[in-house]
């Protein structure tokens, strides 16, 4: 057409005579998938699955494809003079809206397809048949058939039918433990929701009481309730004593000696008194908790009392019972050569034994009471060792030491000290009672 025109306009310039044209239609062919109602510049043309139009070359046709249920399609065609060409159309079908709603909220199924929580809206591609289940915890499923063959909107509502029942548990003291059919579930006061219908053991448990145990039968969508009042256990408390045969007092009740078992004891404070003879008593609070038992053990302290000893040797060693304990120290006082040495000693009857280089042993029985301070001031009897002779005169006396030169320290009485030089001596040994009748 275009080339037409140009063609004349420039035979007009030329003044050349024009001469008309024959224009060739075109040809379109229209298939529709499915069979739907085919319009041209929206006029009805034809309804089936394929027509065939005639259109002017180089004018713009308006197609439009219809069908009730699926989306209309359009197009716009510029078909050139004599072509021959082929417009095809598959239509899709509309979606389907439906509204889902449930009372309580719940989970939409499709064909086993979760598609959302209601309340919400879906749209469906497919005309057809669909299996719908609503589902709730703690209620029972509804299941329904939504048939969309017609393709129209709709509107989908369920009311769940609850498959289990609530359960308040309540306790006093509050706080304890609670187990259904075992399994933990919270603590006191609580309740618990969507319990299945049926036999349910509850169990309460609460340190320092004895376990509470109900078995309840729940039915669907009823509410039960479980009071407990649970029951303090007895507490425990046993008492020893590291010494053998203390005596044991509880809130001031002889109850022996120990070991001691109290085993049905209630909570609370006690007073806990171990005793014995020569020991220091012992005073304890002891605070006892239900359902256990705790050990309190006593180690009493030995009670003393005090003894002063002074002794004559200045350094005298002490045994107590065989032991040796002390040492007096030289220092003159109270008519005596050594200081008064403290001893402290258990309450009792005790053997002291006194032992010094020259001297008799000694042994004295006293008595240590409580809290006492005694003194006691002994002498030990002179017990000469050593002999050494002279040119004059013999003498003995403790041996206070040799040295290398030879010459010789005795002392001849208590307090009296001689040293005896090479020259002097004529001779020397050590010397006891059993060997005097051997001397000249």
């Amino acid at each position: 057409m275009k080339r037409w025109f140009v063609a004349s306009l420039l035979a007009m310039m030329m003044g050349a005579p024009l001469v008309a044209q024959e224009v060739q239609p075109a040809m379109v062919r229209v298939t529709m998938e499915p069979e739907a109602e085919l319009f041209l510049n929206h006029q009805k043309v034809a309804e089936g699955s394929t027509h065939q139009l005639t259109l002017q070359p180089g004018q713009p046709a308006l197609l439009k494809v219809m069908k009730q249920g699926y989306v209309a399609a359009y197009r716009v065609i510029t078909p050139s003079a004599g072509e021959r060409r082929l417009e095809a159309f598959t239509l899709k079908r509309e979606s389907i809206p439906v509204l889902f709603r449930c009372e309580p909220e719940a989970m939409v199924l499709c064909d086993g397809q979760e598609l959302g929580k209601t309340p919400f809206s879906y749209l469906f591609d497919e005309p057809k048949a669909y299996r719908i289940v609503f589902r709730a915890a703690g209620f029972d499923d509804h299941a329904v058939r939504l048939n969309l063959d017609d393709a129209q909107p709709q509107v989908v509502n369920a009311i769940l039918q609850a498959d289990s029942a609530i359960l308040t548990i309540e306790s006093t003291p509050a706080g304890a433990s609670v187990f259904v059919n075992g399994v933990p579930r919270g603590v006191t006061p609580c309740e618990l929701p969507r319990l299945r219908q049926g036999a349910h053991a509850v169990e309460l448990k609460l340190q320092g009481y004895h376990p509470y145990k109900q078995t309840v039968d729940l039915k669907a969508g009823e509410q039960q309730e479980v009071v407990a009042s649970l029951q303090k256990l007895p507490a425990g408390l046993t008492i020893t004593s590291v010494q053998p045969q203390a005596t044991v007092y509880v809130n001031g009740v002889l109850y022996g000696t120990a070991p001691v078992s109290l085993n049905d004891a209630v909570e609370g404070v006690y007073v806990v008194r171990v005793e014995k003879d020569g020991y220091k008593p012992i005073v304890r609070s002891v605070v006892l908790k239900s359902g256990a038992t705790r050990e309190e053990r006593f180690d009493l302290e030995v009670q003393t009392g005090t003894i002063k000893v002074q002794t004559q040797p200045g350094s005298v060693q002490i045994y107590v019972d065989g032991r040796r304990m002390a040492q007096t120290h030289p220092e003159k006082a109270n008519g005596f050569t050594s200081a008064e040495t403290s001893l402290e000693l258990p309450l009792g009857e005790h053997t002291l034994s006194f032992r010094a280089e020259g001297y008799a042993d000694e042994e004295r029985t006293i008595q240590v009471k409580a809290y006492g301070n005694e003194t006691l001031r002994l002498r030990l009897n002179f017990k000469p060792n050593f002999e050494v002779r002279t040119e004059s005169a013999v003498y003995r006396g403790v041996l206070v030491r040799q040295d290398p030169d030879g010459s010789v320290a005795l002392e001849l009485k208590p307090g009296s000290y001689r040293t005896f030089t090479p020259s002097e001596i004529r001779s020397k040994r050590f010397w006891s009672e059993k060997n005097a009748a051997a001397t000249p």
